[in-house]
C-alpha cells in the first residue's frame, strides 16, 4: 500500500467563522486536486517540496492567491488559513 504525505491544508475563513459556499483551491502549476475535509479544510497530499502558488475562486468571495513555502510550515500540521473577503 502506498503512503500518501499531507503537504499542505487551507482552512478559509470570512473574519467571522469558515468560509462557506462554493470554493475552489489548486496549486499553480499542480494538476493535483484538494481534497476537501468535512471539518472546512481542504488538503493537497504530495506537493513537491519547496515555494508553491495557492490561488482560490469562490461565488460569494473575492478570488485571490498567495505564495506558500511548504519549508516554512510544521509538518506534523501545515495548515494555512486564507481570510476571504466578501463580494460587494
Amino acid at each position: 500500500m502506498r503512503h500518501r504525505k499531507l503537504s499542505l491544508a487551507v482552512r478559509p475563513l470570512d473574519g467571522i467563522a469558515l468560509a462557506g459556499g462554493k470554493i475552489q483551491f489548486a496549486i499553480g502549476g499542480q494538476p493535483r486536486e484538494p481534497i476537501y475535509h468535512r471539518e472546512g479544510y481542504w488538503l493537497f497530499l504530495d506537493l513537491p517540496a519547496g515555494t508553491h502558488t495557492l490561488i482560490w475562486q469562490a461565488e460569494r468571495y473575492e478570488g485571490g492567491q498567495r505564495v506558500v513555502d511548504l519549508a516554512g510550515l510544521p509538518s506534523l500540521r501545515p495548515v494555512v488559513e486564507v481570510m476571504l473577503s466578501r463580494r460587494p
